[in-house]
């Protein structure tokens, strides 16, 4: 199997399951994950919940991210973003899996005004 395998998978699970995903590149620097990937909350209001999303990076199995990668991973980690790295389909449903139960949760709490 290989990356392009693995991000067909991811991208076409997101869109089966309501999912939006935005190709991200950074402009005049290296490192950018491949994907932001977010589940739209569909709500009429502006909520004080965290959006439903995670910045993706994707390998072919049994690859790991470069330096440069790892390192923007990482400064995005810190500053409290959900990040992952996705290699495999099992890799690919888990974030998709919790990305759902995220959202589900929040809008569980939206409509019951929390």
């Amino acid at each position: 199997m290989k990356e392009r395998d693995v991000v067909a998978y991811l991208l076409h699970r997101i869109n089966a399951t309501g999912g939006e995903h935005r190709k991200l590149s950074y402009e005049g620097r290296v490192g950018a994950p491949d994907y932001l990937v977010f589940y739209p909350l569909n709500v009429d209001h502006q909520s004080d919940f965290l959006p439903v999303a995670c910045f993706v990076e994707c390998k072919a199995p049994g690859k790991k991210p470069t330096a440069v990668q790892d390192r923007e991973l990482k400064t995005l980690a810190s500053a409290g973003f959900h990040t992952c790295v996705v290699s495999t389909i099992a890799e690919a449903d888990d974030l998709i899996g919790r990305l759902m139960r995220r959202r589900d949760s929040v809008l569980l709490k939206v409509r019951n005004g929390l």
